[in-house]
């Protein structure tokens, strides 16, 4: 069974990997969304199942949502560029986040067997994908 999936949802590209039981069972699953097309999922999905198997982390559905303009998306005011020739910080996270709510998550959500409430719902991210 493939657990990986490419999506698009109104023209945000996603990836998603579902848990290794999810196919295998009937139960639902919190969701943790991650930013940078998953990168920092990709890079340890290993690690993920051997705690997922020792039973020393739950299994979570994960989310990679890729950036359009990360330096607009990511920042939630504008700014002018921090070096000279570098593009300018668009402030456009207010729109992301609602994004990932409204459309994002309310997806996932009908599409899968998700834990939908807040308690179980996570958003991840590291350097720009931290700070929004």
């Amino acid at each position: 069974m493939n657990r990986y999936q490419q999506l698009v949802v109104e023209d945000r590209e996603l990836i998603l990997y579902l848990p290794p039981s999810y196919h295998e069972s009937d139960r639902s699953y919190p969701v943790a969304y991650v930013q940078d097309q998953g990168d920092m999922f990709t890079d340890c999905l290993n690690y993920l199942n051997h705690l997922f198997a020792a039973g020393q982390l739950v299994e979570v559905i994960l989310v990679g949502i890729s950036p359009t303009n990360r330096n607009g998306e990511y920042t939630p005011w504008p700014a002018e560029p921090l070096l000279e020739g570098n593009p300018s910080f668009g402030g456009e996270g207010r729109a992301y986040v609602d994004e990932v709510a409204d459309v994002i998550k309310a997806y996932i959500d009908r599409q899968y067997r998700t834990l939908a409430a807040p308690e179980h719902t996570a958003i991840i991210g590291g350097s720009f994908g931290g700070l929004i």
